[in-house]
């Protein structure tokens, strides 16, 4: 009698065991959305318009065709980065060649462009507040250097807080017109070390400024 009632007990666990397994096979699969976690790259940034020192850094990419009025202003990726012991923040931005594929000396973007990189400071959703920032990037692939020129104002209006002048930091025209990088010091950002922020950037045109691009196309960077 009890050999029979240890068999019971042991067919029973083993019918559990099965149902548990089939319970879990069967659940359907939950899609998670990445959330961009800052990693370690190769190095420090160094701007000197050479951009393999971003390999590794954090970023977001954007899909070709989305941009308004053709591919001149078609957002490619944005990166972001700090060096240890700098208060600055350091971007890239990228955009697409006139045709999607990879720069091949034919298909790469002469005309300037514009940026603007949105961050509300206090993390409230908000990124018109007197206390958040718009920097704004101006970049001409077809001067000599690739020049580059970045003021930021509050978001809010305002006179310039900060002006860079033309740097030499960003693709000539011959080396495809498609990149530009760049830094901001954290006073002139409102922000401080751990300070909880968002943004986003986009690509603008004429005098109103008018959105062409968004990266990401939604919601913002955390």
């Amino acid at each position: 009698m009890r050999h029979g009632f240890m068999r019971l007990i042991a067919i029973g666990a083993s019918l559990l065991t099965m149902l548990f397994t089939a319970a879990i096979f069967a659940s359907p699969a939950v899609a998670q959305t990445p959330t961009p976690v800052p990693t370690p790259g190769s190095g420090p940034i160094v701007l000197d318009s050479e951009f393999a020192d971003w390999v590794g850094q954090s970023f977001v990419s954007d899909p070709f065709g989305d941009a308004t009025g053709g591919t001149r202003r078609d957002l490619h990726e944005f990166y972001w980065a700090n060096n240890i012991d700098e208060e600055y923040n350091y971007w890239m931005i990228s955009r697409y060649t006139t045709d999607g594929d990879p720069f091949d000396g034919t298909n790469g973007q002469t005309k300037s462009v514009k940026y603007f990189i949105w961050i509300d400071t206090n993390d409230n959703g908000n990124f018109e507040e007197s206390g958040d920032r718009l920097v704004e990037i101006a970049y001409d692939p077809k001067a000599t250097e690739g020049k580059t020129t970045v003021k930021v104002k509050s978001a809010a209006g305002g006179g310039w807080l900060y002006d860079s002048g033309n740097q030499d930091w960003g693709d000539t025209d011959g080396e495809g017109g498609l990149r530009t990088e760049f830094r901001v010091a954290w006073t002139d950002l409102n922000i401080s070390f751990g300070q909880s922020t968002r943004m986003y950037a986009e690509s603008v045109s004429g005098k109103a400024n008018n959105q062409k691009d968004r990266i990401p196309d939604s919601g913002d960077i955390q």
